[in-house]
C-alpha cells in the first residue's frame, strides 16, 4: 500500500513560496517541509499551484541576481574607510586618522560575456553552424590544382 502523501495544499505552496523568497534552494525547501527531494519534484509536477508558488518565491531573487550581473557588467563604484590607528608605547590604541575613499570597480569581462551569450545568442554564440557544399568545394580545388580545364 503506498503512504500517504504529506503535501496540504492549504500551507506547501505558501511555505514554499516564502522559502524561494528567502534563496533557499530546492534541497533546503523540501528539507523545511519535510520531504524528501524526489517527493518535491513530484509535487512541482502533480500540484501546478505548488510549482507557480516556487516561481513567484523566486522571482524577487532573479531580480536580485540579475541587477547584480549588471553591475559587474558596468562595473560600480564602492565606499570604503580606511582607518589608520597608532599603537603607544603603553600598547593602547588610537584612531589617527580616518578617510572615506571611493573605489571604483571595473566591469568584469566574465559577466558580459555570460550576458551577452544568454541575452543574444544567435550574435555572441560559441558554436557557429558552417554549411560546405563538398562539390563547389571539389570544383574549387580542382581549379586551383589545374585540373580544373573541362
Amino acid at each position: 500500500m503506498a503512504r500517504k502523501s504529506k503535501y496540504n495544499p492549504d500551507t506547501f505552496p505558501l511555505l514554499a513560496e516564502g522559502h524561494a523568497r528567502n534563496e533557499l534552494n530546492d534541497a533546503q525547501i523540501a528539507t523545511k517541509l519535510g520531504v524528501g527531494l524526489s517527493s518535491f519534484y513530484s509535487y512541482q509536477k502533480k500540484y501546478p499551484q505548488f510549482l507557480d508558488a516556487l516561481k513567484r518565491g523566486r522571482i524577487p531573487v532573479n531580480f536580485k541576481v540579475e541587477n547584480t550581473l549588471l553591475k559587474k557588467c558596468y562595473g560600480y563604484d564602492v565606499d570604503e574607510t580606511h582607518t589608520t590607528m597608532k599603537i603607544s608605547q603603553g600598547g593602547e590604541a588610537k584612531v589617527t586618522e580616518i578617510k572615506k575613499v571611493t573605489k571604483h570597480i571595473q566591469p568584469d569581462a566574465t559577466s558580459i560575456i555570460f550576458y551577452l551569450k544568454n541575452k543574444m545568442p544567435e550574435t555572441y554564440k560559441n558554436r557557429h553552424d558552417v554549411n560546405v557544399d563538398f562539390e563547389d568545394l571539389n570544383k574549387i580545388a580542382n581549379a586551383l590544382m589545374g585540373q580544373g580545364n573541362d
